[in-house]
């Protein structure tokens, strides 16, 4: 019983927001001194935390696996998964079709489904290998990327292609800037080094005219 109280205490949690929006006045009956999150503000909030927290764990990743969970007729659906995973030019392979240590997988991405009333609740995980930071010794399957959507019952495909798109959107941009990042690095380096330091340029030259000035007294 307990096992089944927390899962749905977990599913409720997951559509809390949702269910404020779409129900604000039974919300404000219960809670007349909390003020609600608007729509826009809402998803301002779930912009921040996509952008700053689970971005940087993007970045980086060579090749992954995929798969839907939670759905009887998931092939379809694992089918437009992967359309839109071959945007990210890398090395992609449905989790059923991975082989024993096939590389590179550096991540699995998972769309889960839960029924919830007449909702699905879609979310999308990914999962990595990461070092402990007490141990980086230790390393273990971790969730360092997730997404959700909610959706009427008979949709999924529109779920999973709004997650899959989110998705693919966010590792272009974080793998976007370390490329901008190491592009300066090396285009720094290529500049003649009187560019890079001019002061040092126009103090060779003053030396250069008072050595030519002393010779011409002597």
């Amino acid at each position: 019983m307990s096992f089944k109280r927390n899962f749905l205490l977990s599913l409720l949690s997951l559509i809390l927001p949702v269910a404020m929006v779409l129900a604000p006045s039974a919300c404000a009956a219960d809670s007349p001194s909390t003020p609600l999150l608007s729509f826009e503000e809402i998803l301002a909030k779930r912009k921040v935390v996509r952008e700053e927290l689970m971005l940087p764990s993007l970045e980086g990743i060579r090749g992954l696996a995929y798969r839907v969970v939670g759905y009887k007729d998931y092939e379809p659906l694992e089918r437009a998964m992967g359309l839109k995973l071959a945007n990210l030019n890398m090395p992609t392979v449905r989790f059923v079709e991975m082989k024993e240590g096939q590389k590179p997988v550096d991540a699995i991405v998972q769309v889960t489904f839960f029924k919830v009333a007449n909702f699905n609740v879609a979310e999308l995980s990914v999962y990595q290998w990461v070092s402990l930071l007490r141990d980086p010794s230790k390393k273990v399957r971790a969730i360092t990327y997730k997404d959700r959507l909610v959706v009427p019952h008979g949709k999924p495909l529109l779920a999973v292609e709004a997650l899959t798109n989110d998705f693919v959107i966010d590792t272009l941009k974080a793998n976007q800037k370390s490329t901008a990042g190491n592009t300066s690095t090396k285009a720094d380096d290529k500049k003649p080094k009187e560019d890079r330091a001019p002061s040092e340029k126009k103090s060779s030259e003053k030396k250069s005219k008072r050595k030519g000035s002393r010779n011409k007294a002597d």
